[in-house]
């Protein structure tokens, strides 16, 4: 059973790394960040190093949110979203989960379900209780796999308000539901389909 979990969560990894690199290029410096933070989570829920894998989730997770809310501000104020980062990074601010509640796009209880979720894995970066207890493990649990899933999911959901275009085949859509991402099954699904119909209204 965890195995077949832990082959979804690869799966869906991959699937996340196909739409970031739909990203626009004015966004260069948090899609290779957040290509690469992935990568290595790939890597360590392969090896099953569990704080590790948590880390650079939640590093993912972060820059996910950071984009979200630099790209609606960089419009508001009408400035370079990596000046937006700049300014923030002088004042100490380039991350705070209020970033999620400042942003207009998301509905409401996604937002506190993305919050809940960065809690329970900051956990095991942080000297919590859970962290100290499972520090050294190399194994996974079902409860793991489900967190993997829902931060994928978050970041998927999140990303795929900022493409210029879905880049998913009907295959690959389907395996997004599959592998647990309903989410942004959800949402993607409906842009893709509005898409198409934008395409035989266009022919």
């Amino acid at each position: 059973m965890e195995e077949i979990a832990r082959r979804k969560v690869i799966l869906a990894l991959n699937l996340l790394k196909k739409l970031i690199l739909a990203l626009p290029n004015k966004y260069d410096p948090w899609k290779k960040s957040l290509i690469k933070a992935l990568e290595l989570t790939s890597n360590y829920i392969g090896k099953g190093d569990v704080f590790l894998s948590y880390t650079t989730l939640r590093i993912s997770l972060e820059l996910a949110i950071q984009l979200n809310y630099v790209i609606w501000k960089s419009i508001k104020e009408r400035k370079d979203a990596i000046d937006i980062l700049k300014d923030l990074s002088r004042k100490g601010k380039s991350f705070s989960l209020k970033m999620i509640k400042s942003v207009p796009g998301l509905a409401g209880v996604y937002r506190k379900q993305i919050a809940k979720t960065y809690i329970k894995v900051a956990e095991y970066v942080h000297p919590s209780y859970n962290m100290l207890m499972r520090f050294h493990e190399r194994e996974m649990n079902e409860k793991d796999f489900h967190t993997f899933r829902d931060v994928i999911d978050f970041i998927m959901l999140i990303i795929s308000h900022h493409v210029p275009y879905i880049p998913f085949t009907a295959e690959e859509l389907m395996s997004i539901s599959t592998t647990g991402l309903h989410r942004s099954y959800k949402y993607i699904l409906k842009v893709f389909a509005k898409g198409q119909k934008q395409t035989k209204e266009l022919s």
